[in-house]
């Protein structure tokens, strides 16, 4: 895809009811921005549908589902700040950092900036088409 084509979805994905459906390694993929806890969030669709399975990853951080592509992944710590003070304190700063260094990934079907949603798929994905923008079906 061209850079130009690059900017429409972003300039799409910029306004509030933006959308844009992509076909992506023989995926429908559709990205709709719409209000959510009064922000404006773009939500991911794919092949019509969003599937809470898809959230899910394996131990290593893998997505389980192959739609799980399509999603923004989100890594977290997997003890608070406060676990991990009282583990410093009952076992040494040492043995409290292999504790710091456990994670947990889950990917989230909700991206709240255009740049970075189409960042990850320039990096992940090289089969890419844009198929339409807008309601009106815009196409590239």
């Amino acid at each position: 895809m061209t850079t130009g084509i690059w900017q429409a979805i972003e300039d799409e994905l910029e306004l509030l009811h933006g959308r844009v459906v992509l076909l992506i390694d023989g995926y429908t993929v559709t990205y709709i921005i719409d209000l959510y806890k009064r922000r404006m969030v773009i939500f991911t669709y794919v092949n019509g549908e969003f599937r809470g399975e898809w959230a899910l990853s394996n131990r290593d951080g893998s997505p389980r589902h192959p739609e799980s592509r399509f999603l923004r992944p989100v890594e977290r710590c997997l003890y608070k700040p406060k676990e991990l003070a009282s583990y410093r304190k009952a076992f040494g700063a040492k043995a409290a950092r292999t504790y710091a260094e456990k994670k947990f990934v889950y990917f989230d079907w909700t991206w709240y900036s255009p740049k970075p949603l189409i960042r990850h798929l320039k990096k992940n994905f090289k089969d890419i088409e844009l198929i339409e923008r807008g309601y009106h079906g815009h196409a590239a």
